[in-house]
């Protein structure tokens, strides 16, 4: 059998795929927690932050020095949109799970201290089926922390 063969066949799967438009894009995506904060974050500050999805919990001691904002172990923090961010392991998200944030500023005072629980949106950028990828994202609206 000639190698030339299953070249063929691969040729003639890819061309129908494009003729009947089922080629896919290669758009990505990441699971996330969009965690806006209601208190104003500053530059060069250094925050204790934790972020916890059905009680695993991911924290870091953070410090933006730029727009780009500051990072450690999958959590995010960036001043210009008051927000942390945090990076999900794992494929499927679907369902309500427990959320929660706590943002300390460097004299230990809680900044945001938020749980509740929410329902993740789906989203497939490349139309979903076969393309892939399946990414879930949730974006929480903290409320402010009373002041002592």
């Amino acid at each position: 059998m000639s190698t030339l063969c299953p070249m063929r066949r691969l040729a003639a799967i890819l061309m129908a795929g494009v003729l009947t438009g089922c080629a896919c894009t290669q758009i990505g995506c990441v699971n996330r927690v969009e965690f806006d904060l209601a208190h104003d974050l500053a530059f060069g500050v250094k925050y204790d932050v934790e972020a916890c999805i059905d009680g695993a919990c991911t924290s870091g001691s953070i410090t933006i020095h730029d727009d780009i904002g500051g990072a450690a172990d999958g959590l995010w923090l960036y001043a210009d949109h008051d927000m942390v961010v945090l990076d999900l392991e794992g494929d499927d998200y679907s369902g309500v799970h427990d959320l929660r944030v706590v943002v300390r500023d460097e004299s230990e005072d809680v900044l945001t201290d938020h749980s509740g629980t929410y329902e993740f949106t789906k989203t497939e950028p490349n139309g979903g089926g076969f393309c892939g990828p399946t990414c879930w994202h949730a974006k929480i609206e903290t409320p402010a922390v009373a002041a002592p």
